[in-house]
């Protein structure tokens, strides 16, 4: 990701759950929106739910995949209710 921690913390503020602004939806239903977009942006014959941990679908998407995503893209996945673990730099779905 090409912004800082403070700046993406605005942004889950400002954008968490408005997956009604996402103009282009894959998906009437915010979740599957969400796994057909990481698709896209990740091709890969790797598996994209790694793990369930109480209310989070924790995503197989590395740690360097994290790190290349853009603004607008990391914003339309806030939209849908992907979030950024930082503790170790990985993508969960909140449910």
């Amino acid at each position: 990701m090409k912004f800082t921690k403070k700046e993406y913390d605005k942004l889950v503020t400002d954008e968490v759950g408005k997956f009604n602004r996402i103009e282009h939806k894959r998906s009437l239903r915010h979740d599957l929106h969400a796994l057909l977009f990481l698709d896209l942006l990740f091709k890969t014959d790797e598996e994209m739910i790694c793990c369930i941990e109480g209310d989070r679908v924790c995503l197989g998407i590395t740690e360097k995949e994290v790190h290349n995503l853009t603004v607008e893209e990391v914003t339309e996945l806030i939209r849908c209710g992907v979030l950024v673990d930082w503790s170790n730099d990985s993508l969960f779905l909140f449910r």
